[in-house]
């Protein structure tokens, strides 16, 4: 009798322990046009011209901070960084706070839609007279003067100067003038210490609350040049910030046994800045991140969806190509690369913590232009990843 009331109660604490992961394991399916929404919402309100691309003139950075943090704070979720949402880094970088002019053999070209200047160019005032050589670009080699022709125009960001001064031109009737007159005004200034930040909150584990599931996306963009022109972003990376976003709301609801660390990164347009300093000043040790899912350019999907590093867990991607099965477009092509440093993946992934990067394919073609905008953005697989993401997070 004592053995039978014995192993009773064995089964009984079983069972009592048992039924939070019995009941962790089961995906709770999510209303599509209430996860769409709210990634318009996001998306639409980050990419408007008050927040003037998310990047380092007329206060784009600091307000999409704001935003980002009342997001946490509406949801409930725990800082992650002591006692605060943010996570401060100083780094340089140059910027075009005036209005650019630029003029070609009488012509005004628009900056941002017909010509950029190459992020590490110097301030440049004056007149020029510029030859066309045999590579097939314009040099005024006195005053280190170069226009080079790009049927696409994309802009980046450079943390410092150099010498020669560059120009991108997508006029394609320029490309039989020998010789070109430039009227150039472009004022540049760098901001030798920027204070930056990444942001972060977390959804403690009921099991295990050292053990990390880290889910990023980066929220800066370009910015803009002078009053001219912006850069929206809105598949970079406004639509991987509301992938994070609307995986904090189902997980906030759905807690799962490890904890689950939702952090934003800035300067990644400057060169993966924000990502590189967390893992040297993270908030928890790296040996403890389970996995790290890294969400970038997640806009489009008509032609699938490619996974950084997913040639390198084989076993893990294996498991994502089986999970993309339900859906048409993900499963249409669910392509996997090896290493490399496109986005904040990449400093977890040096440091030897399993890291994936996910985004998107095919849809449009804006990238790093005026035109990244929310109205053309068409979210094709974005349910269908967010509903694969789920599964595969409550399987780590």
């Amino acid at each position: 009798m004592w053995n039978s009331i014995l192993n009773f109660n064995r089964l009984v604490r079983i069972i009592i322990v048992s039924t939070p992961l019995i009941y962790q394991a089961q995906v709770v399916k999510s209303d599509s046009s209430q996860v769409l929404s709210y990634a318009h919402d996001v998306i639409s309100t980050i990419c408007k011209p008050a927040f003037y691309g998310r990047g380092y003139i007329k206060k784009g950075l600091s307000k999409s901070q704001r935003y980002l943090e009342k997001e946490f704070i509406r949801q409930g979720l725990k800082p992650l960084f002591g006692n605060g949402y943010k996570q401060s880094f100083q780094h340089p970088i140059v910027t075009f706070p005036k209005n650019i002019s630029l003029k070609i053999n009488g012509t005004y070209y628009r900056v941002g839609f017909n010509i950029l200047p190459d992020p590490s160019n110097n301030s440049v005032f004056g007149t020029y007279n510029l030859t066309k050589t045999k590579q097939g670009l314009w040099v005024d080699s006195i005053h280190n003067i170069n226009l080079i022709y790009k049927r696409k125009l994309t802009h980046s960001l450079s943390t410092q100067f150099q010498n020669s001064k560059v120009f991108y031109v997508n006029d394609s009737l320029l490309l039989d003038q020998k010789e070109l007159i430039c009227n150039i005004k472009q004022p540049v200034s760098i901001i030798p210490n920027y204070l930056n930040y990444n942001l972060g909150a977390v959804v403690s584990g009921r099991l295990y609350p050292d053990s990390f599931i880290v889910i990023t996306a980066h929220y800066d963009h370009l910015g803009g040049i002078g009053s001219n022109v912006f850069f929206p972003g809105a598949n970079d990376n406004a639509s991987g910030v509301s992938m994070v976003l609307n995986l904090m709301r189902y997980f906030k609801a759905h807690p799962l046994p490890k904890s689950i660390a939702f952090v934003f990164f800035s300067g990644e347009e400057a060169g993966l800045l924000g990502s590189r300093f967390f893992t040297e000043h993270s908030p928890f040790l790296l040996k403890n991140i389970n996995t790290l899912i890294n969400l970038d350019l997640l806009g489009n999907g008509s032609e699938g969806c490619t996974v950084v590093n997913g040639s390198i867990y084989r076993s893990l991607m294996d498991r994502i190509i089986a999970l993309s099965a339900p859906y048409p477009h993900l499963n249409k092509q669910m392509k996997s690369r090896g290493k490399a440093a496109n986005s904040d993946h990449y400093w977890f992934s040096e440091k030897g913590v399993r890291s994936l990067f996910f985004y998107t394919m095919g849809g449009v073609s804006a990238y790093h232009d005026p035109f990244d905008l929310h109205e053309t953005l068409p979210l094709t697989a974005y349910f269908e990843t967010f509903e694969l993401l789920k599964q595969l997070i409550l399987e780590l």
